[in-house]
């Protein structure tokens, strides 16, 4: 390992000289000896001592202290002022240079060597400090979560790039800013602000992270959910000095696990569904096949028995069974996706009309019925009768709920898309085919459901009534997803509730006839 380099600067010879020789006896190596300014940049260029004696009077007049300014600002290189000068006005003047040390001349040898080494050994701790200080910058810098940095009084001292980038503040302008200022957290699950979570990390000396849900208003821009973690910034005689705190950006990881999640609950609904369907349809096949052999035997036995027969009247009731129970398995066969769909381009507003009609006397008991609906609408394509079904269960269904003495039924229709942000609202169909849907909307001002309700709707024989058989809105549920349609449904206890049934238009070569063309263009 080599000794480290000294360079003298200073203008009397035959002091230099005896440095020189003092040093050398010390083991360090003494390159050159400068007399002026001049020289001494001149040398400092070409040896890069490690250590230099600089006198504060040189021999062309040269200020030393000026001297070492220079050195301090291109070089960093320890200096050691040689002065027989040690006034007030000199020693401040030199101070401000932060030199390694003084030597008074006329020099004792102990001093000079005790003065060198000492300079010696904190050039080489600074050295060490800056190059720790560094690589501490780089790690900050380069690290891809926020950090800030505050003293006691919560003030901003430092901001890393990527917490520049989340806040919107840049380092000069945030520094000397209170925290708050600069990172603008809201809890959404209501816990303690943040300075006050600052004022208990410091007083505490613990670490803590922010709730799940916490959000970031940046300076600019949309607000972001974040994670944070705030941490004590402890000195080395266990005094707070400040926190330090960790900012992650996890805005696009949270949404990114939400979809995973919407995902995974809509592919377990699938897989109920289909169980259920399976279930459904092979109940209703079987109870189907029963049921053809029991008619059977009542319409032999109806016609074998007499007309005057007391038999007559107990068959008949037992045929109109057989018709409530074919009704039911029809149901079954719908929610369940089976059973003949006669297609075709169906004006929806027509059905509603329909149903309608046929339920005025019901409903104008119960509610005020308003309608909205949407003029020229093109036609879906669908089964009619399947259709009316549908319409006439959730009108049902609306009036059922209504139990004030009043209330209101609104029915609408309307053309629409099926965006992004919709889809994600869906009970299911958000996988339909991107285009134009009719939206069927029924809407009442019912005693509502709650959530668990809701999600058990359209469940077969799920029911809340007390001689409902819960088919009706499973049969619904079925002939929509037949029908490739999606369906939404927004309630709440006492706030009534609103289904949203949206179907696929029909393609223009199904509903182009000219007699299909003018019921739509009147509206009907």
């Amino acid at each position: 390992m080599s000794m480290p380099s000294i360079l003298i600067v200073e203008d009397e010879a035959v002091i230099a000289r005896d440095l020189q020789l003092l040093l050398e006896d010390l083991s360090y190596r003494v390159p050159a000896i400068a007399a002026t300014a001049r020289e001494a940049l001149a040398h400092i260029t070409a040896f890069a001592p490690d250590l230099i004696l600089l006198d504060i009077r040189l021999a062309d007049g040269s200020d030393g202290i000026t001297v070492a300014e220079m050195i301090r600002d291109h070089w960093a290189i320890p200096v050691v002022f040689l002065t027989a000068h040690a006034d007030a006005v000199t020693v401040a003047r030199a101070q401000a240079t932060a030199p390694y040390g003084y030597l008074l001349k006329p020099f004792q040898d102990r001093e000079v060597a005790i003065t060198v080494q000492l300079a010696l050994a904190k050039s080489r701790s600074d050295q060490q400090l800056r190059a720790s200080e560094r690589l501490f910058a780089t790690t900050l810098h380069s690290i891809a979560e926020g950090v800030l940095i505050t003293d006691t009084a919560g003030r901003i001292a430092f901001l890393n790039p990527a917490a520049e980038g989340l806040t919107g503040w840049v380092q000069p302008d945030a520094v000397g800013l209170h925290l708050t200022d600069v990172l603008v957290v809201q809890d959404t699950a209501g816990g303690a602000p943040l300075g006050e979570l600052v004022t208990n990390v410091m007083t505490q000396g613990h670490s803590l992270t922010l709730p799940e849900g916490s959000t970031l208003q940046p300076r600019t821009g949309a607000v972001r959910q974040i994670a944070d973690s705030i941490a004590p910034l402890i000195d080395t005689v266990g005094e707070p000095r400040g926190v330090v705190i960790v900012v992650q950006d996890v805005t696009a990881a949270r949404a990114a696990a939400a979809a995973q999640q919407a995902l995974e609950r809509k592919l377990v609904e699938t897989q109920r569904l289909e169980s259920l369907g399976l279930l459904a349809s092979g109940i209703a096949h079987d109870f189907r096949n029963i049921l053809t052999s029991v008619s059977g035997y009542v319409e032999i036995a109806r016609e074998l028995a007499p007309a005057d027969s007391a038999l007559r009247a107990p068959l008949a009731r037992a045929s109109s069974g057989i018709d409530q129970a074919t009704s039911l398995t029809t149901q079954l066969m719908a929610y369940a996706g089976k059973g003949e769909l006669r297609l075709g381009a169906v004006a929806l507003n027509t059905v509603v009309y329909e149903v309608l009609d046929l339920l005025h006397g019901t409903l104008v008991r119960c509610a005020e019925l308003e309608l909205t609906l949407a003029a020229a609408l093109p036609p879906v394509r669908g089964d009619s009768t399947q259709l009316r079904q549908v319409v006439l269960n959730l009108l049902t269904n609306a009036a059922e709920s209504i139990t004030a003495p009043s209330g209101q039924i609104t029915v609408s229709t309307e053309l629409v898309e099926l965006p992004p942000a919709l889809r994600a609202q869906l009970l299911f169909g958000a996988e339909a085919a991107p285009g134009p849907f009719i939206c069927l909307t029924v809407s009442d001002t019912g005693s509502g459901m709650s959530p668990a309700t809701v999600a058990q709707m359209f469940d077969p024989f799920f029911t809340t009534k007390v001689t409902g058989r819960g088919l009706g809105l499973a049969a619904v549920q079925g002939i929509v997803r037949r029908h490739q349609g999606a369906l939404r449904v927004s309630s709440a206890l006492g706030q009534g509730t609103t289904v949203a049934i949206y179907l696929p238009v029909a393609e223009r070569s199904e509903y182009d006839a000219p007699g299909m063309r003018q019921g739509l263009d009147a509206g009907t």
